[in-house]
């Protein structure tokens, strides 16, 4: 009796297992290299802990700075304004805000001398706790 091809071949499907995930050897794999995975873990916490210390506070902040206008005022009051008393009031209004005495006081007032990102010198959290 001669043995085809096709017999061999279905002979040999039938020994052939369909792959299973083996949950009991990825549990054990697992057990296995627990400390690892702790030890891994461990030190990226460790090493962002260290960066959140150590970096200094970055704010984004922005405003917005609405000019009463003179020719409107004058408008109101029913004066006629002209375009030239309009660009004299903008002028003066800019000049005032940005005089020394003014820009002084707000410096002084939200403490921007010592602010990093206004020049200061840097503190982080680990300066303050280590500081006090």
């Amino acid at each position: 009796m001669a043995i085809s091809d096709n017999d061999r071949h279905d002979a040999y499907l039938a020994r052939i297992q369909a792959p299973a995930l083996d949950v009991g050897g990825v549990a054990a794999l697992l057990r296995r290299r627990a400390r690892f995975i702790a030890a891994v873990t461990a030190i990226c916490v460790a090493l962002s802990l260290v960066w959140i210390l150590l970096s200094a506070p970055k704010h984004v902040a922005s405003g917005q700075i609405v000019l009463g206008l003179p020719a409107q005022a004058a408008a109101d009051a029913g004066k006629p304004a002209g375009p030239e008393t309009a660009a004299a009031g903008i002028d003066n209004q800019i000049s005032a805000l940005t005089s020394h005495s003014v820009l002084d006081k707000v410096i002084a007032r939200e403490k921007l001398g010592t602010d990093p990102l206004f020049g200061g010198k840097s503190k982080g959290l680990l300066f303050t706790l280590l500081a006090g």
